[in-house]
């Protein structure tokens, strides 16, 4: 009998390629697993950052005395509300940079929206009518900044909302 050590170089090559498979499988899946996290990431970025902005101009239009800009029945990528508190009177929101930003009176001007996303649009239209309280539907579009390769298309949504000056009594 044959004194057997070792593999043949058949056997080795078949044990070659069965891990090289396994390998090629294992990353090809690790690299989906991947760009769903980042994707996941992007779409928080994205709902978050679009949430807050609408919540503080939804929050400032309510507070305001009367809107400046835009006038009755019209559209404009800017917002100007005249104020109650004289330090926030005006206070405007617009696009700066791609980003939301607000300055309120004097002070310094805030961004409302995180760099890692992006604000492609902003319109305010204000569909009040005379005699009763101003009303603004504000609509932007944020969409996230693609950094990394392999992910596709950016995360992009459209928020839209409506709000109306409380009556002062």
């Amino acid at each position: 009998m044959k004194n057997k050590k070792g593999f043949t170089l058949i056997e080795t090559l078949l044990y070659i390629l069965l891990i090289s498979m396994f390998l090629l499988i294992s990353s090809a899946v690790l690299i989906q697993i991947l760009q769903g996290v980042q994707k996941t990431d992007q779409m928080h970025e994205v709902n978050e950052g679009g949430t807050n902005a609408m919540i503080r101009i939804m929050t400032t239009i309510r507070n305001a005395e009367s809107v400046t800009t835009p006038t009755q029945g019209t559209t404009s990528p800017k917002l100007i509300l005249a104020m109650p508190s004289p330090s926030a009177n005006p206070t405007i929101f617009v696009i700066e940079d791609e980003l939301i930003k607000i300055k309120e009176g004097t002070s310094a001007t805030t961004t409302l929206t995180a760099d890692e996303v992006r604000v492609t649009d902003i319109q305010f239209t204000n569909t009040g009518s005379v005699g009763s309280p101003d009303s603004v539907h504000v609509e932007f579009t944020i969409e996230s900044q693609q950094t990394d390769v392999g992910v596709g298309e950016p995360v992009s949504k459209i928020f839209r909302g409506s709000g109306t000056i409380r009556k002062r009594l």
